[in-house]
């Protein structure tokens, strides 16, 4: 036997649109102290996840932070320790997921470089290889 109609309808929306992360990446700050990293983060959804990824030079593996979303507005942070922050620099980049889709600023090949010294010390990225 057949049950009763319900009148209810249930469905899940096809996901087919990345997140869109904006970033204005950080190119310079002073040794050994804390530095915030920030993205704003949007989806047609929702927004799942923010992931940094860090390290020293391209021999090492990255070092994975989630970011924590702000409460109030789109906006996801993390806060890298003084000790993280040591010359010449760190590479960075910024991954965020919808749960089915994935979109970054910078990439794993093509990453932020932010350049730890005096700024009077600063005068170029060394190149990534």
């Amino acid at each position: 036997t057949e049950s009763n109609p319900s009148a209810i309808a249930s469905a899940t929306a096809l996901d087919n649109v990345p997140p869109v992360v904006n970033h204005n990446p950080v190119v310079t700050s002073p040794p050994n102290q804390s530095r915030t990293i920030q993205a704003t983060v949007t989806d047609n959804i929702s927004v799942q996840a923010v992931t940094l990824f860090h390290r020293k030079d391209s021999s090492e593996a990255w070092q994975v932070r989630n970011m924590i979303k702000n409460t109030t507005n789109n906006s996801w942070s993390v806060n890298l320790a003084g000790s993280v922050m040591a010359q010449p620099g760190i590479y960075y980049y910024i991954s965020a997921t919808d749960g089915v889709n994935t979109s970054s600023a910078g990439t794993e090949t093509g990453p932020f470089f932010i350049a730890i010294g005096e700024s009077s010390t600063i005068s170029a990225w060394p190149w990534y290889n």
